[in-house]
């Protein structure tokens, strides 16, 4: 008995001890490559200046700014920037672009007409290819150097479904209003970064260009800073810098632009398009500067020591029962009668019982599996639950969205289904219905 309630003892405190090393994995600051959760904002978002980098089209000499993406604050070779800085006038992809290393890339001189030439020394630059680029919108492009580029590291993506109005946000890059302080070089060393702090005004689908969602804010932007990052005080990419916007007043070389805005397209599509690809990078949530899997792997590891230990407690507490208990096995769930029915794309003229969860996407472990390259469907697209008659609808902050009625729902919050409503994935060529098979 002594020695029962000895185990039963050590048992409590082992399972207390496990306790607080899990509280303490959730409350303390992990560190990515010398960037700690309990950094001042200000030296998270000077420690994504390392993040960005200088892009340089040789094809008509324009300039763009990009971020790497991959394991956070570790150096990488996968970049991304906007479709238009790799595209000339004519729409066309450039064959090679460069990563400039530093100021001494690119140099300048102006003949006796002021015509302007550069070189470029091969030392201090990076050739990258164009991985992937859109047809124009959303204005992405996915590039591969042919190296991972020293001193330039991954930053952290994040879902714009985490972010909200007025939050703070900070674009970074190159842009070009600086270059005119710039003697006969292009800067491009991390020193030369230039930042600017802003709140979200709103998110906006800009229908003429094929409905791509934007992140609409005040943190100014020029025409150098198209592709570079759009950070969260957390110092995650949560979009892409892309366009000023506002209304011009006059004409010619005496119009100037008034209720100037700036606009980002959001990074869920290009997480979209790095799965697809096969290319891994860190996803944050917000409220963290570090990549999701650290404190999620941390605080697993805590909590199978709890459960160990828990086991050993309840094990040593109960006493072997002289007679056998009969159990029988649970009863099956109740049919609810309801079912989801594909009404158009790849699963129409199918049913599906709905008697709990059903996960919709491209994810393996989704209850309907959408087949890999499905256009639109995102890997974790949308969920349906049931509760008593009632289902629910949820999208669960897929990139193209989940409709009811026509209209886009919001993400992460249900919306009731009743037997013979209708409702879309992306599109209306992947829609579903709900039937009562008892009526049906």
């Amino acid at each position: 008995m002594k020695g029962t309630k000895r185990v039963r003892k050590r048992a409590f405190f082992g399972i207390f001890a496990a306790v607080m090393l899990f509280a303490g994995i959730l409350s303390a600051p992990f560190s990515v490559k010398g960037k700690a959760a309990g950094d001042s904002e200000a030296e998270i978002i000077r420690n994504a200046y390392k993040g960005v980098v200088r892009i340089f089209n040789p094809e008509d000499g324009s300039k763009g700014s990009g971020f790497g993406v991959g394991k956070a604050g570790e150096e990488t070779d996968i970049f991304i920037t906007n479709r238009h800085v790799v595209a000339n006038e004519d729409g066309i992809i450039a064959d090679t672009v460069y990563i400039l290393l530093d100021n001494e890339a690119i140099t300048y001189s102006y003949d006796e007409d002021g015509n302007c030439y550069y070189s470029k020394d091969e030392n201090h630059i990076v050739k990258c290819k164009v991985l992937y680029t859109t047809a124009g919108n959303p204005d992405f492009a996915i590039l591969q150097a042919e190296r991972k580029v020293e001193g330039r590291i991954a930053l952290p993506l994040m879902s714009y479904v985490h972010a909200n109005e007025m939050d703070t946000v900070y674009a970074l890059g190159y842009p070009g209003l600086a270059d005119y302080n710039a003697n006969s070089y292009l800067p491009a060393s991390v020193e030369e970064v230039s930042g600017t702090r802003g709140v979200i005004s709103s998110f906006k689908i800009v229908e003429y260009d094929e409905n791509t969602e934007v992140i609409q804010h005040d943190a100014k932007i020029s025409s150098g800073n198209s592709g570079g990052p759009l950070l969260t005080a957390e110092g995650n990419v949560i979009a892409i810098n892309t366009a000023v916007a506002g209304t011009l007043v006059g004409e010619g070389e005496d119009a100037s632009r008034v209720s100037e805005y700036y606009i980002s397209v959001i990074i869920d599509y290009v997480m979209e398009e790095l799965d697809e690809l096969g290319i891994s990078y860190d996803k944050a949530k917000k409220g963290s500067s570090f990549p999701v899997d650290i404190r999620i792997l941390a605080a697993v590891g805590a909590v199978l020591v709890i459960v160990i230990i828990a086991a050993v407690f309840f094990y040593t507490s109960k006493k072997k029962s002289k007679t056998k208990s009969s159990s029988s096995p649970a009863a099956p769930s109740a049919d609810s009668g309801l079912r989801l029915q594909g009404v158009s794309g790849a699963f129409a003229g199918r049913r599906f019982a709905i008697n709990g969860k059903i996960r919709i996407g491209r994810d393996p472990q989704g209850g309907i599996v959408y087949p890999q390259g499905t256009q639109g469907i995102s890997g974790r697209h949308c969920e349906i639950s049931i509760s008593g008659r009632t289902v629910y609808l949820m999208d669960v902050g897929s990139t193209y969205g989940t409709f009811v009625g026509g209209s886009r729902i919001q993400p992460n919050q249900p919306v009731a289904l009743r037997p013979g409503d209708t409702f879309y994935l992306a599109d209306q060529r992947e829609s579903f219905t709900i039937i009562d098979k008892n009526i049906s």
